[in-house]
């Protein structure tokens, strides 16, 4: 199981790797959300599992980027006659 600091490596690594736009305010987010999660009692084990494979969550934040890119470069579709 990962440790905060080695969850938090992996997924700027990963970020990197993906070109996500907003690197350090993500980063930031998730800091936060172990920082919290700490506060509340749950191991930095507990957190990192409970956030997912870091690799996946930055694949995740790459993808759902590019798919905003996309929907704000398609035209308005017309709809069809039935």
């Amino acid at each position: 199981m990962m440790k905060k600091d080695e969850y938090l490596n992996l997924f700027e690594k990963s970020l990197r790797k993906y070109k996500v736009n907003d690197l350090e305010d993500i980063l930031d987010e998730y800091k936060q959300h172990f920082s919290f999660k700490l506060l509340d009692g749950y191991s930095e084990e507990e957190v990192a599992s409970k956030l997912g494979d870091p690799e996946k969550v930055a694949l995740n934040f790459a993808l759902d980027y590019e798919g905003r890119k996309l929907l704000a470069l398609k035209p308005a579709g017309k709809r069809l006659a039935k």
